[in-house]
């Protein structure tokens, strides 16, 4: 919901969309197509079915093997002194088994 835009003082809210014709990374605008579609069904199509998203900026997590990712690689060159500088990041990071508890207790819902 957080890309396209200029900076901002103001929290986003559930009434923010990512600005998909903003120059965005294919990712992102994939990502807020898909959703955008997901609602439109429900809204047309979902015959009282109910949707829920789950939007973390960035999700970071134990890694199962040796090979990290471009964004782990940071965060673990930041802690252990590797990387010369401190990167300037606005995300908010969540960790995978804390997603993955919350889509287990919706579905017990």
């Amino acid at each position: 919901m957080a890309y396209g835009h200029e900076p901002r003082d103001t929290p986003f809210t559930e009434q923010d969309w990512t600005n998909v014709a903003a120059d965005i990374a294919p990712y992102q605008r994939s990502k807020t197509l898909a959703e955008r579609a997901a609602w439109d069904f429900v809204a047309g199509e979902g015959r009282g079915l109910e949707l829920a998203t789950v939007n973390p900026t960035a999700v970071l997590g134990p890694v199962l093997g040796p090979d990290y990712s471009p964004s782990l690689s940071s965060i673990a060159g930041m802690l252990d002194g590797s990387l010369p500088a401190l990167l300037k990041f606005a995300t908010g990071y969540v960790d995978v088994r804390d997603v993955a508890s919350l889509h287990l207790l919706t579905l017990k819902a």
